[in-house]
């Protein structure tokens, strides 16, 4: 698909911002960074000048391909050199750039520096880095501080109680379920879906109700796996 995209780019006589970033994003998306960034190379070239669509794209290709260095150079350059304002996503995606690099402390750091307002989200992603590199400390504070912005989504409470599970501070690990409880929110099911000639069919975790013929394929295919 990407040649596809690539090719119906070729063809467009006046590329947009939202043309181009969108190249930008599906290649950087699909793990060809260096791709991601000659085009943006090819971009600069062309005498048009980034907006925020296309600094996003760029942060974001190079978040997820491990670019940290370039990723925190284009970000530096985006007031420096062209006057835009980086914003909440901008931002947000740097501090994931940095927590993906495992410099988890910096992520932290950042966000105190940078983000006028707290925001759950970003907290939540610097919390998973934390339990994944081992950075108590920093996990410790984050919790709090989700804690204290009382989350309305039960995916943050179930990621504070994963984050307690994992310093054993069981305790927290009940108040993050009773609080989660005490608001009505529920986890939603984990599910998965695929497609059998051009129908679309979707599963959900400890859902019984396809016939027993296809719950016995799905079994056997898990036990060949």
């Amino acid at each position: 698909y990407l040649e596809a995209a690539q090719r119906c780019f070729d063809s467009i006589s006046r590329k947009d911002f939202v043309s181009w970033g969108t190249l930008i994003a599906g290649y950087g998306f699909h793990g060809k960074g260096d791709i991601a960034l000659e085009i943006y190379s090819e971009f600069l070239r062309s005498g048009m000048e980034p907006n925020h669509v296309v600094f996003l794209a760029v942060l974001s290709s190079c978040s997820h391909n491990g670019m940290v260095h370039r990723g925190l150079e284009i970000f530096s350059s985006m007031g420096r050199d062209f006057g835009v304002e980086p914003n909440h996503e901008h931002l947000a995606c740097v501090v994931d750039l940095l927590c993906r690099a495992k410099r988890v402390e910096e992520a932290f750091e950042f966000y105190k520096d940078k983000f006028t307002k707290p925001s759950i989200d970003v907290l939540g992603i610097i919390l998973d880095a934390c339990r994944v590199n081992g950075k108590t400390e920093v996990e410790d504070v984050i919790c709090r501080d989700m804690m204290e912005l009382k989350p309305v989504n039960a995916g943050h409470y179930v990621r504070l109680a994963h984050s307690f599970a994992a310093m054993k501070r069981w305790d927290d690990v009940s108040e993050s379920w009773n609080q989660m409880r005490s608001l009505g929110l529920k986890k939603l099911p984990g599910w998965s879906k695929i497609e059998v000639n051009g129908r679309a069919t979707t599963f959900f975790m400890n859902h019984t109700s396809h016939s027993d013929e296809t719950v016995s394929v799905l079994k056997l295919l898990s036990k060949e796996t």
